[in-house]
């Protein structure tokens, strides 16, 4: 995975992560809180596990 791939996978995920987070009011959007920042580093996290499950290298 090349830097620019990871950068945008890390922000797209840490807005999904954050917006999932805040319909569970575990943060809110635009607010700092640990929980926010929790859920925004967990959805960029399995935002980029998922890209490397479906576009990584294979053998």
């Amino acid at each position: 995975m090349n830097p620019i791939t990871t950068v945008l996978l890390g922000i797209i995920g840490s807005i999904i992560g954050g917006k999932v987070g805040s319909l569970f009011h575990w943060g809110v959007v635009g607010e700092f809180s640990i929980k926010g920042i929790a859920t925004a580093v967990g959805g960029a996290l399995i935002l980029m596990f998922v890209w490397r499950l479906l576009f990584g290298k294979k053998g």
